[in-house]
């Protein structure tokens, strides 16, 4: 099962701080709304990291089957062993 980082964007306050840590997974959309874009454009540190800092906890980690893990809460991201 993989882990994709979500954004609540109906909570979003576009603060901008999961885009100025992780600028390769997430972005503005036209609404100003942070989105994740490309979910496999950092390592899992970086990812948990913006989790880490959003002030509203709104990243968060899906798993491809739809079950969310919020952000700051166990499980965590695990970092591959390759590269």
């Amino acid at each position: 099962m993989n882990r994709v980082p979500r954004v609540n964007k109906e909570s979003a306050i576009s603060c901008g701080v999961c885009i100025d840590t992780v600028p390769a997974v997430f972005r503005f959309d036209e609404e100003n709304r942070a989105e994740v874009y490309d979910p496999d454009g950092a390592d899992a540190a970086a990812i948990q990291e913006a989790m880490d800092l959003c002030p509203g906890g709104l990243p968060s980690i899906g798993t491809s089957d739809g079950q969310r893990t919020v952000a700051g809460s166990p499980p965590r991201l695990n970092s591959s062993a390759s590269g």
